[in-house]
């Protein structure tokens, strides 16, 4: 079963599985609920490790500042989102790649790094 990404206006990217029969042009975006379109670039035949919305302990900031990380990373073009106690919050792989990419981190099997 295909894999489709979603963006919405706000920079929300979302992945469904859908049949091809199935698949829509658009769906409401899991987190604003703005119209998503379909990223016609990205569509994946074959189950990738993790889809949906991810976590990142390695990117978590404190909470106490979780309104500036989030207001940085609007102002560089990329969307991050966080839980109450600061653990980083992706959309999809894409938005967590998007961001790792901005941010100059990388990673490597289970270990993020940052390059200085």
């Amino acid at each position: 079963m295909p894999l489709y990404s979603y963006i919405c206006p706000n920079g929300h990217e979302t992945e469904k599985f859908s049949s091809m029969q199935d698949a829509r042009l658009s769906h409401p975006c899991p987190i604003c609920r703005t119209e998503a379109k379909r990223d016609f670039s990205r569509i994946t035949f074959s189950p990738p490790q993790c889809t949906g919305p991810q976590e990142s302990l390695a990117l978590s900031v404190p909470p106490s500042q979780i309104e500036t990380y989030r207001e940085d990373a609007k102002q560089h073009g990329v969307s991050i989102d966080f839980k109450p106690d600061g653990t980083a919050l992706f959309s999809s792989t894409r938005q967590k790649e998007k961001y790792m990419k901005k941010y100059n981190y990388h990673y490597q099997g289970h270990v993020t790094s940052k390059e200085l």
